[in-house]
């Protein structure tokens, strides 16, 4: 099973006005106007694209982030306080990059 999926406007653009798309009819060589075409784009996405769509999207409306605790740690950084050890980041960095590393 699909679903279609229709696309808005992209926030911050503007839609095209039709006379921006069909100013001038195009003619033939007679001289008689063929009809404006309107090209539609369309998605088909299968049961597993619909499940992954609705999983994104609860995902999106629960938020874990502690918005306080990042602020504190925001200022820390920014008045010279947050202590950093660079051995643990190193250390950690790596073992991150060894991770990435495995199939």
């Amino acid at each position: 099973m699909t679903a279609p999926i229709s696309f808005g406007v992209v926030s911050g653009s503007k839609p095209l006005s039709p006379s921006a798309t069909e100013s001038a009819p195009p003619t033939r060589a007679g001289g008689n106007t063929l009809a404006p075409v309107r090209k539609v784009d369309t998605l088909q996405l299968t049961d597993q694209g619909l499940e992954l769509q609705q999983s994104m999207g609860s995902s999106r409306s629960h938020t874990d982030v502690d918005s306080q605790r990042v602020e504190q740690i925001r200022l820390a950084i920014a008045d010279g306080r947050y202590p950093v050890d660079a051995r643990s980041t190193a250390l950690k960095l790596t073992r991150l990059e060894y991770e990435l590393s495995q199939p």
